[in-house]
């Protein structure tokens, strides 16, 4: 894993192509997918940001188990930081997240709630994006309805 700052201060965005966010809602059974993806994932413009559906005292190693699964950036979320194409984006234990101008913001997850960081990630992502067509959602779990309560704001390709 490498440090967000170095590879973002590298990159300056308004030269970047039109960059694309696919959207990954995974539980702990997704993660077997979620490798065989990575391990077939291009460097394309593509960015992707993972937010796994765990236990709030579980400590999760996603972002070290798919470093050795994709040839992109792999990054634990930072609150604030832009998104940028060829990067993969992975929520952090214990929080939730939303995007709103391109950037990915944490606020601390309240363990006496259900876990609903799935459904509070693709709903932003739905509002921020919006009618722009350049992101897509997708889930992977063994138990896919135990993940989200459904989305109305999806659209259809």
């Amino acid at each position: 894993m490498e440090s967000t700052k170095n590879y973002h201060d590298s990159i300056k965005t308004s030269e970047s192509p039109e960059n694309y966010i696919i959207a990954i809602g995974a539980s702990a059974g997704g993660m077997e997918a979620i490798n065989v993806l990575f391990d077939n994932t291009p460097s394309d413009a593509v960015s992707y940001v993972v937010v796994q559906h765990l236990s709030p005292d579980y400590k999760s190693l996603m972002a070290e188990l798919l470093a050795k699964h994709s040839k992109l950036k792999i990054y634990s979320v930072e609150n604030g930081i832009e998104v940028l194409p060829n990067c993969v984006y992975v929520l952090p234990e214990g929080k939730n997240m939303t995007i709103s101008g391109g950037k990915l913001f944490l606020k601390n997850r309240e363990s006496s709630t259900p876990n609903s960081a799935i459904d509070i990630f693709f709903n932003s992502l739905a509002e921020d994006q919006g009618s722009q067509s350049r992101w897509v959602s997708c889930f992977m779990s063994l138990c896919p309805g135990r993940l989200t309560r459904g989305y109305p704001f999806q659209k259809t390709f």
